[in-house]
């Protein structure tokens, strides 16, 4: 399992983890994890936006899981204690920095690439004048996003 992963939470994209790596990192049973989680939510509304609710496959059954945010995660195992917490605390907090430092590189890659929109349109419609059609614009900025940062520019 991957300990932090990037989610779109609404229309951003954040870094995340889930219940099921807290509690193979910790050495905890799951269904003690999703507890923790519960029991934090239930004593906090604003505990609530940190943890989202999800389910997981396993041998064709679904099982409850919980993704959380970096304060999520950072509420959860603050209440976590010993040597084996502390390591992985620290793991965590590093693996959480740099997916971020990777999200916040992807921004300025794609600000970079709206940068030569403007141009790239003056471009094509003085080589192909008025045969240029609105979708040639978006196709043309969607091609630029997927060789500069290897996505789609609705991504």
């Amino acid at each position: 399992m991957q300990l932090v992963t990037k989610k779109k939470i609404g229309k951003v994209a954040q870094a995340t983890s889930s219940s099921r790596v807290i509690a193979e990192m910790f050495g905890k049973r799951h269904s003690h994890v999703i507890e923790a989680v519960e029991n934090l939510v239930a004593e906090n509304s604003v505990a609530k936006t940190f943890f989202i609710e999800s389910t997981y496959k396993n041998r064709g059954k679904a099982y409850k899981q919980y993704t959380m945010t970096r304060d999520g995660y950072t509420l959860l195992a603050m209440g976590f204690t010993g040597t084996r917490a502390l390591e992985f605390k620290i793991q965590f907090i590093q693996a959480f920095n740099l997916m971020e430092t990777l999200i916040a590189d992807h921004k300025l890659a794609r600000e970079v690439t709206k940068q030569g929109y403007k141009g790239a349109s003056v471009a094509l419609r003085e080589l192909h004048g008025n045969a240029v059609k609105m979708y040639h614009f978006s196709n043309e900025a969607d091609m630029r996003n997927r060789i500069v940062i290897g996505m789609s520019s609705r991504d």
